[in-house]
């Protein structure tokens, strides 16, 4: 009985361990993917800047 006990608890630290890690990677993966929407954020607005920049050059040579 005493052994039966000790594998209950046993069981239950690693269930919660288990459910702990799971909610660590859960939470890294949401904080990379919101590193990666950012970077395409950035990354979208750098070529809008630098297509207007092109389109005012082109209108600068014009004149």
């Amino acid at each position: 009985l005493h052994c039966y006990k000790q594998q209950l608890t046993l069981s239950k630290k690693m269930r919660t361990e288990t459910y702990l890690t799971q909610h660590r990677l859960e939470n890294s993966m949401n904080d990379y993917e919101r590193e990666v929407i950012k970077i395409n954020e950035f990354k979208s607005n750098q070529d809008i800047s630098n297509s207007l920049k092109a389109r005012i050059r082109k209108t600068l040579q014009k004149d």
